[in-house]
């Protein structure tokens, strides 16, 4: 399903199967995709791309996708970022390839109150620039009060697809940026490597009251490339409720002003045109 113009809601539908991306917000503004359930497509369970913004993803359940259950993408020849986008509430499980949710190129997105289990091969929740896909940079987001579990470890089938060893929550770079990103409150298990990384050209980032267990790898990684310690902080985090002191090349204190979404440009669920309210 292709989604364009302005003032559309996609609400309360079924999608299953499909050679391409279930539901695809193409240069959408004041989007509304509340309600749905999408699984077993060949690409990205929900898309958004093209530019889209004020785009409320809510309340979805995603399976089975054989690309990023739901993503967010801004690639350069677009011309436009997509941004303004609240990813909130959604159930994601079990695909076989690809993330969780996914912000490559983009501004203004929050990721709260998801639960995403299963993911096989790469990242739970990846905030990224690409450049073999040439994407913009990646700003002003926020990844909070998720529950994340089961990335890329040993309940996930082996589909003969390699690892991307990508952390649970990922936060990486090729020749761009990522910056101003608050990663707190999240809850974190059983991942095959790190629970949490930043690597390549990720600064202003805070990563505080997250709640780790059964990582296989190393907790909190910090590759940043030319990020001043006071720009990187990673504090109050626990593991099995025992505190974890931030690596190497981080501060303990401070925060970057990190906004997200902007939820007052979202548009309002048109609740009497559902079929069955959530």
């Amino acid at each position: 399903m292709e989604v364009t113009g302005t003032g559309v809601q996609v609400l309360d539908i079924t999608i299953r199967g499909g050679a391409s991306a279930g539901i695809f917000v193409f240069g959408g503004n004041d989007i509304a995709i509340v309600g749905n359930r999408v699984q077993d497509t060949l690409a990205d369970g929900i898309h958004t791309t093209y530019g889209s913004r004020n785009v409320l993803v809510q309340g979805n359940t995603v399976s089975g996708t054989g690309d990023d259950m739901i993503s967010v993408v801004s690639y350069q020849g677009d011309g436009a970022l997509s941004s303004n986008i609240l990813i909130a509430g959604n159930t994601l499980s079990g695909n076989y390839w690809g993330r969780g949710i996914s912000v490559v190129g983009g501004s203004d997105v929050t990721i709260t109150g998801n639960t995403v289990q299963g993911v096989q091969k790469a990242a739970g929740v990846l905030i990224s620039q690409e450049d073999s896909w040439q994407t913009y940079n990646a700003t002003n987001a926020v990844i909070t009060n998720n529950l994340i579990s089961d990335i890329q470890n040993s309940t996930s089938a082996n589909n003969g697809r390699l690892p991307t060893q990508q952390a649970a929550i990922e936060l990486d770079t090729g020749a761009g940026a990522v910056t101003f990103v608050s990663v707190t409150n999240n809850q974190v298990s059983r991942s095959a490597y790190a629970g949490f990384r930043a690597l390549g050209n990720v600064c202003q980032l805070l990563v505080s009251g997250n709640v780790f267990a059964s990582i296989a790898g190393t907790l909190t990684s910090l590759l940043s490339s030319g990020c001043p310690a006071s720009q990187s902080v990673i504090s109050s985090n626990m593991l099995d409720g025992k505190a974890l002191l931030g690596p190497v090349g981080s501060s303990a204190t401070g925060a970057p002003n990190v906004t997200g979404a902007n939820t007052t440009f979202l548009p309002q669920i048109r609740n009497y045109l559902r079929q069955t309210v959530n």
